[in-house]
């Protein structure tokens, strides 16, 4: 389950990162 999150916050900060820059 660890990992599920890992993967989840890593996904939500390229998404914030592309908005930031879109």
């Amino acid at each position: 389950m660890a990992s599920q999150r890992r993967l989840l916050s890593q996904k939500g900060e390229c998404v914030g990162r592309l908005s930031e820059v879109g």
